[in-house]
């Protein structure tokens, strides 16, 4: 009998850096997951001690003999999924952490994954503590129906190798099954030295993935169109977002139009009200109208004729606001006011970025961003001076 509402990970310890895989492995026993670990006899001894909360799995073959190291063939890992008794399973990279989440993610993850694979992009951080960094176009972490298992074949992808990643999306999209990407940025991973073999990457890119499974999907397309459209089936598309509030914070959106006549052709008010989350109100207005002490609403959102919302923007926004004082959006470069202590950037994986600025109510109380709220003039000029900011901009009214 399958057992309900549990999710396992699989992963495979290394030999090396065991207080980093300690430290993520604990993330993932916090949020509720149970952990197997597959790697050969020797391994086992070495590592065990280290994790006596886990399950291991001494694995009856390796790749030592094509890379060198026992990295463990993906395959293998769906081999023994498939016999365990979970209705749901997962394969995670063994130095991811996962934050931000609390205790309704486990849940999030078993609905979401059933008939489908949910999956999604590590954030690389210089420390495990930080929360600013670089989002990796490479996939960390999956988690899916055990009833995929049976979709995946014996192609010599390995855990620790180029491409296994992208490999693991393509064949679920190739037969039309749901893959989500998860949205919110979850996943951390402290930063170390990697080997890469981007020939190999290129070999299994070209001759398995795009031949075997993109090509499917697009039969005229010549190798460099399928690898750029491999690109977009797993780093653009539109996917699911992980709501850690148990009640959904209001949102007043003010939309102020260069021309009123054109507010029902215009692409910007399209998009707000196209957004997903549906706990917003929009009033047609200019910043300068608004008195900020009648609103009502948790958050204020000002967008200005020419700024065009993805259709997930406001709800991943709101998630993200939810931990920190102040999130930035799309910028690559801060320099950052003394006020600002918690801060967070958040780099979206979407086809066309956005900029913007998140602030908690709670930053109001200082002059310099009491001023920014009252004064637009300021503000353009704040954001053109540190930040290049385009013209958006979203608060948390007190």
């Amino acid at each position: 009998m399958e057992i309900q509402n549990k999710v396992l990970i699989a992963t495979s310890i290394a030999p090396l850096n065991l207080e980093k895989q300690r430290r993520a492995v604990d993330t993932w026993l916090k949020a509720g997951f149970e952990v197997i670990s597959l790697n050969n006899e020797d391994e086992i001894n070495n590592v065990s001690s280290v994790f006596p909360d886990i399950y291991f799995h001494i694995v009856d073959r390796n790749a030592k003999n094509i890379y060198g190291k026992p990295y463990i063939y993906i395959y293998d890992f769906m081999r023994l999924l498939n016999r365990q008794d979970y209705k749901v399973c997962g394969i995670v990279n063994s130095d991811i952490c996962f934050k931000g989440v609390k205790e309704n993610f486990l849940d999030f993850i078993y609905q979401e994954s059933l008939g489908s694979l949910v999956y999604g992009h590590r954030k690389d951080v210089n420390n495990i503590n930080e929360i600013n960094g670089e989002v990796c176009e490479g996939v960390d972490y999956f988690f899916f129906d055990k009833k995929l298992t049976s979709i995946y074949q014996d192609e010599g992808f390995c855990m620790g190798q180029p491409a296994w990643d992208y490999w693991m999306v393509a064949v679920p999209v190739s037969l039309n099954i749901p893959a989500k990407r998860v949205l919110n940025q979850i996943a951390y991973h402290e930063k170390h030295s990697q080997q890469w073999n981007e020939e190999l990457n290129r070999f299994l890119t070209t001759n398995v993935i795009n031949d075997k499974y993109i090509k499917k999907l697009y039969p005229s397309y010549n190798d460099a169109q399928l690898t750029g459209k491999l690109s977009e089936i797993v780093c653009l598309r539109e996917g699911v977002i992980y709501n850690g509030f148990s009640k959904k914070p209001s949102v007043l959106v003010v939309y102020n139009p260069s021309n009123f006549k054109n507010i029902p052709t215009s692409k910007t008010y399209k998009s707000i009200k196209k957004q997903s989350y549906n706990n917003i109100k929009i009033i047609i207005d200019s910043i300068h109208n608004i008195n900020k002490r009648e609103i009502q609403q948790d958050y204020i959102c000002f967008v200005e004729e020419g700024d065009y919302l993805h259709p997930q923007f406001i709800e991943l926004l709101i998630n993200e606001i939810d931990n920190f004082d102040c999130v930035f959006v799309n910028n690559e470069s801060l320099n950052i006011f003394d006020e600002l202590d918690n801060l967070h950037t958040l780099h979206l994986l979407f086809g066309e970025s956005r900029d913007l600025l998140v602030l908690k109510k709670g930053l109001f109380k200082t002059s310099k961003l009491i001023e920014i709220n009252f004064d637009l003039s300021y503000l353009y000029k704040l954001r053109k001076k540190l930040y290049g900011f385009r013209n958006m901009h979203h608060f948390k009214t007190n």
